[in-house]
């Protein structure tokens, strides 16, 4: 909520609209992300041997960083 004194006017903020992302602060957390990332890519052996395999890699790498907010140049 946002209370302006001088109109008096107050607004309410919708928080699912502004979800705030997980940051990445330290090697323990991008350990931690990746060793999930490792996990997800565990359960389905099958990838491996699929053609597909350079695009899910792709596509889950491209949502970590969408999802923790990472600038991919600092790695």
């Amino acid at each position: 909520m946002i209370y302006d004194k001088k109109t008096g006017d107050v607004q309410i903020i919708d928080k699912s609209k502004g979800k705030k992302k997980p940051i990445i602060r330290s090697h323990d957390d991008l350990d931690r992300e990746r060793n999930l990332i490792k996990k997800e890519l565990a359960k389905d052996n099958t990838l491996a041997a699929d053609e597909d395999w350079a695009v899910k890699k792709a596509t889950l790498v491209e949502s970590f960083i969408k999802k923790h907010n990472v600038d991919p140049s600092k790695f």
